[in-house]
């Protein structure tokens, strides 16, 4: 270039944009920041990623929400025959106690059947008890419904994203500790440069 030529400040303008990329950075902003920042979002993001994870075991039991078979039960009324005996202290806890069946009857399909049925401690003769029976109108325990399976599917939802939802809080606040702890020693040693 001729020493009488100017250079075209609008052509180094545009090559310095262009081979630099011009971010808009805080000056005050350190590379503890910076880095603190990153993983930040990194956490945030494997956790968006995790979502999937979190639904797929929900969607899976919601799925096989009517495929357990149920027990056939049904209730009648039955009837005791003899009464049962009143509360006695417990003396060994080998074996059953079958000191709370009595003999009963009841009506199924029309017909009459007798049995033996388990009744609370102290039940008089002649007592009307509400009992499960099978289809073949035998007294059975009562079987204690099962949970659904939507509802099973929801809680195991509600559970994953709360187990989620405290690794994120707990990596967030391992982040921030130690980036806090980094900050505090760069500044304790800015300020002994300072001092010194």
């Amino acid at each position: 270039m001729p020493q009488d030529q100017q250079p075209n400040n609008r052509r180094l303008a545009t090559r310095r944009v262009m081979g630099r990329p011009v971010t808009a950075t805080n000056p005050l902003e350190r590379s503890v920041d910076i880095t603190e920042r990153r993983l930040q979002k990194l956490v945030f993001i494997l956790a968006i990623f995790l979502l999937p994870a979190i639904i797929a075991p929900g969607v899976l039991i919601w799925q096989t929400r009517d495929d357990v078979p149920r027990v056939e039960t049904s209730t009648a009324i039955a009837t005791t025959t003899s009464a049962a005996a009143p509360i006695a202290p417990i003396t060994s806890t080998i074996g059953a106690d079958n000191s709370n069946k009595v003999a009963a009857h009841w009506s199924w399909q029309g017909r009459d059947k007798p049995g033996v049925i388990t009744v609370p401690p102290g039940t008089d003769a002649g007592t009307r008890i509400l009992i499960t029976v099978d289809a073949q109108g035998n007294p059975r325990p009562a079987v204690p419904i099962p949970a659904d399976a939507g509802v099973t599917a929801v809680m195991v939802v509600v559970v994953l994203l709360g187990v989620l939802m405290g690794t994120v809080i707990a990596a967030m606040t391992w982040i921030r500790r130690r980036y806090d702890h980094k900050r505090d020693m760069l500044w304790d040693e800015a300020l002994h440069r300072f001092f010194s």
